[in-house]
């Protein structure tokens, strides 16, 4: 974030948050207001959108988009979801015996 604000480059931090950072809730991650409200403090504009509706998640970014094209900034989107599969349907069986 910070060298992205210093350099004023024109990215999107898109943000994907289920509430889980691998297997472990945010909740015991960090403290605070989610990941959004960490942008202001780089000096990047930021919002947080429900991210199972299509049109919120479209508006945001069309909107991010606009300003760091025009702006030459960055700006960070947080799309909060949910994991829709088990934690440990991705792992290999081995991994998961120990083995």
């Amino acid at each position: 974030f910070n060298f992205a604000a210093t350099l004023e480059c024109p990215i999107i931090f898109f943000c994907r948050n289920n509430g889980y950072a691998i297997s472990t809730p945010t909740s015991e991650q960090y403290r605070g207001d989610g990941i959004a409200a960490r942008g202001p403090g780089y000096g990047i504009m930021s919002i947080r959108v429900d991210g199972n509706d299509v049109f919120a998640v479209y508006n945001a970014t069309k909107e991010a988009r606009r300003r760091a094209v025009a702006e030459n900034q960055p700006f960070l989107i947080e799309a909060m979801t949910y994991s829709s599969h088990e934690r440990r349907s991705w792992k290999p069986l081995s991994r998961l015996s120990g083995s």
